[in-house]
């Protein structure tokens, strides 16, 4: 597959990072009415601090708004029946399934709308081929928005305005991604949804957007899929007619996936559960198996009422086993798996034979792992020359977990530590409290300062 041999195979390499960063539909940027600042960057770079409302309290600027409304107006009338007339012969072609030529009607519709979108903005009787820099009566600040109205008919721009859109724009974007995802073009379909949720975030489309865009996940990852059945993997010329994308493609789809439960994070939502799994079925499937655990988790959080609810327990618990590296490390993901062991059975007593053994099995592993960690303690308190210390561990060994190969070897060690000989430990300064009395003071321990007593540890 060619996804294997071009970009990143997993969503941890650096083009998935990139991407996650630049994600504007996670983590959209502060647009430039948000921010007041309609500066280029190069401006934005040179004089980094900016005052917008120097240009609010300019007596022009009321005065220009309010001679514009008019021609506004006029201007939204027409346009608006002009374009539903279009948008109807659009829609006739989408639903005769001519989505070759729906679409390009559609891309028609979409692109003027945004452009008469500004021209609404500004007013419609701007010079052709003269910047909106020299020809807006609301603009006092010396900004670089070069909006352009060639030959009077097209209006065009470098950047683009995130605020202006309209009705009808929002409807034939939509359709648009529509045509493109019946012809099977996925990769500019899911652009344009993803443009249109951005746009539009209330749009009315939300739920079919929603739908889609997992669709389209779900077509990528089986694509890639080495284990999926033949007729749902790709081909290397999907690569290239645009049904996969060009490189990183479970990368992409894990990045959709991230999108649909974006904008359907409800607990009962139809496809937020299914999204969270099936990022957290990838992670597992691939041996990521932090992120596996972390994705079960956020499964079990968001939606409690979810069908993979079980599921989701069964594979966090054994994520966690698999992400322990063992008792020199970390091991507080074998305490999270034993309350969620714990969890399991309160919530789902009427499980199967089979789970119930996995979970037996789960929880004995985990018992024998903490404790060889205890066993290990103390043997480092045995050799660093604190037998009290190491005595403790053994003994909670014994305690804890007498009929594991721990609690015999821990049996062994008491045996000889019962046969050592004790020395003085003496308190440490670092344990003092800020304000309190030096413990050697006096000739004391610390137990016998703090409590006005003998006993310290190690003492008399």
């Amino acid at each position: 597959m060619m996804a294997s041999a071009v970009g990143c195979k997993t969503p941890d390499g650096p083009l998935a990072r990139w991407r996650t960063i630049n994600d504007h539909v996670l983590a959209p940027s502060p647009t430039v009415e948000e921010s007041g600042d309609t500066r280029g960057p190069i401006s934005r770079l040179l004089l980094p601090e900016f005052n917008p409302a120097k240009s609010s309290s300019d007596p022009n600027v009321a005065k220009a708004s309010t001679a514009s409304e008019e021609s506004k107006i006029d201007f939204q009338k027409h346009n608006d029946e002009d374009t539903e007339r279009e948008f109807d012969a659009a829609q006739t072609l989408y639903e005769a399934g001519n989505f070759t030529e729906a679409e390009k009607a559609f891309a028609r519709i979409e692109k003027r709308q945004n452009s008469d979108a500004v021209v609404q903005m500004y007013g419609p009787n701007m010079k052709s081929g003269v910047s909106m820099n020299e020809q807006n009566p609301l603009n006092k600040t010396g900004t670089n928005n070069n909006w352009v109205r060639d030959a009077g008919k097209n209006l065009t721009s470098p950047f683009r305005n995130k605020k202006a859109h309209t009705v009808w724009g929002e409807k034939s974007l939509f359709y648009l991604a529509e045509s493109q995802y019946q012809q099977g073009k996925l990769v500019n379909a899911n652009d344009s949804y993803v443009k249109l949720m951005v746009n539009y975030p209330g749009t009315r489309f939300r739920d079919e957007v929603v739908k889609r865009e997992y669709d389209i996940a779900v077509t990528w990852l089986d694509a890639v899929d080495p284990i999926a059945p033949p007729e749902k993997r790709g081909s290397f010329t999907d690569h290239f007619n645009g049904k996969l994308p060009f490189v990183d493609v479970s990368g992409t789809a894990l990045q959709v996936l991230e999108h649909v439960r974006h904008h359907d994070p409800d607990a009962n939502a139809p496809y937020g559960d299914d999204a969270v799994k099936r990022i957290a079925d990838y992670h597992y499937q691939y041996g990521h198996w932090d992120e596996a655990s972390t994705t079960y988790d956020q499964l079990i959080a968001d939606h409690p009422k979810s069908e993979y609810l079980q599921y989701a327990y069964s594979r966090a618990i054994d994520s966690k086993l698999k992400a322990y590296y063992g008792p020199d490390y970390d091991s507080g993901g074998l305490d999270k798996a034993n309350q969620q062991i714990e969890q399991m059975g309160r919530l789902f007593p009427e499980r199967n034979a089979e789970t119930r053994e996995t979970l037996a099995q789960s929880s004995d592993l985990i018992n024998d792992q903490n404790a060889e960690i205890t066993f290990r303690r103390g043997e480092f308190y045995e050799q660093t020359g604190y037998p009290g210390a190491a005595e403790f561990c053994f003994g909670e060994v014994k305690a804890r977990w007498p009929s594991s190969d721990w609690g015999k070897k821990a049996s062994s060690k008491l045996d000889l530590i019962a046969k050592a000989p004790r020395k003085k430990v003496e308190p440490s300064r670092i344990m003092t409290l800020p304000g309190a009395s030096d413990p050697y003071a006096n000739g004391m321990t610390q137990g016998s300062a703090a409590n006005g007593g003998g006993g310290g540890m190690g003492g008399p």
